[in-house]
């Protein structure tokens, strides 16, 4: 299993745990990319709750994962504890990576 994303500069780990979501989560495994929306629930419920009241309703992202915080840690371990529970078997592979964009997260 490998975990990359598009953005692995000390800058957009800031912005990620600001905004509390990344959206630019790849892991690799079994020779597939899945691609993981990663939020913490207090911007899910702010997301939540502005969308019910603009437009009525909430769209779920696909392949939403809550995590407690947004750090490297956090969502490194997640991933791991997601990928021990089968998680990934559950999930369509993203067909549209552009693997020549992707660097490693660490």
């Amino acid at each position: 299993m490998k975990i990359y994303c598009l953005d692995n500069s000390e800058l957009a780990e800031i912005e990620a745990n600001h905004r509390g979501y990344l959206g630019d989560i790849y892991v690799f495994i079994d020779g597939n990319y899945y691609h993981l929306n990663i939020y913490n629930f207090a911007r899910l419920k702010q997301d939540f709750e502005m969308e019910i009241d603009e437009y009525g309703s909430y769209g779920v992202e696909p392949n939403l994962v809550l995590v407690s915080d947004i750090s490297k840690r956090s969502v490194r371990d997640i991933i791991d504890y997601l990928r021990r529970q089968q998680y990934f078997d559950l999930i369509k592979p993203s067909t549209d990576v552009n693997i020549d964009q992707l660097k490693e997260y660490q």
